[in-house]
């Protein structure tokens, strides 16, 4: 059952990558922006667990 899975997580982010190789080049893959779209995501809430471990986030709004 653990291969099965592995090989959907592998199919999503290949597929997330191969989105972002061909956004590169100009070109848009309608059936690759979703796998694009759940990467870009997870990888900006990673970076913000991130900063906000390390004391870099406030949630404060500022006056500009």
């Amino acid at each position: 059952a653990w291969r099965f899975f592995l090989a959907l997580q592998l199919l999503g982010w290949g597929a997330s990558v191969l989105g972002m190789l061909f956004e590169w080049l100009g070109l848009r893959v309608r059936a690759l922006s979703m796998p694009l779209m759940f990467a870009a995501m997870n990888i900006a809430t990673l970076l913000a667990w991130y900063d906000a471990l390390r004391g870099r986030y406030t949630a404060a709004w500022q006056r500009s």
